[in-house]
């Protein structure tokens, strides 16, 4: 296999859904998983004992998802990193195949969109989420702890740049809830 991937999932008043995104992580086909769950000033609930499983706090909320993501990033010592909304959940395929793209930024370009108003349909999407080598995250300084909006846009922009970025487009293995 290629080497550990940290899950990093920012979480924020979203007691009802982060229980679905962890265990929807922990159950990857592609084992060698560590997820993170960071609480940005909201202490997340109980989620379980697996030993891949770590749950940090942080003592206030400091502005939303691009702080927690670039505190899980800064302490991974893992080669991979794939960020996950925490409300959002994964299935079970999601990692094993973006790792079969075999490049070292692999965005996730198709999604299972939901809304409560109407069914799920799949939409080409340009996110944050997806499977990248931690250091080229980290060659161009990673997320920007200072804009709560637009991360998404930044970072793949940013990897694109650097080249190499591939867009996963084949069957959607992501879930957003809207």
């Amino acid at each position: 296999m290629r080497g550990r991937v940290t899950i990093a999932i920012p979480y924020y008043g979203c007691p009802a859904a982060i229980e679905r995104c962890v265990q929807s992580a922990l159950a990857q086909t592609y084992r060698n998983v560590l997820v993170v769950v960071i609480g940005d000033g909201d202490i997340p609930p109980i989620l379980g004992t697996d030993r891949r499983l770590v749950v940090y706090n942080l003592d206030r909320n400091h502005g939303g998802a691009p702080f927690a993501q670039q505190v899980a990033l800064l302490a991974t010592p893992d080669p991979w990193y794939a960020p996950v909304g925490a409300d959002d959940w994964l299935e079970r395929t999601h990692l094993a195949q973006l790792m079969a793209e075999r490049a070292d930024a692999v965005a996730t370009g198709v999604v299972w969109w939901h809304r409560p108003e109407r069914a799920t349909s799949i939409r080409r999407v340009w996110y944050e989420v997806g499977l990248f080598r931690t250091e080229r995250l980290r060659a161009f300084g990673g997320y920007d702890p200072s804009e709560r909006v637009a991360q998404d846009n930044l970072v793949l922009s940013l990897l694109e740049r650097y080249g190499g970025l591939k867009v996963y487009n084949g069957q959607p293995t992501y879930h957003r809830l809207k």
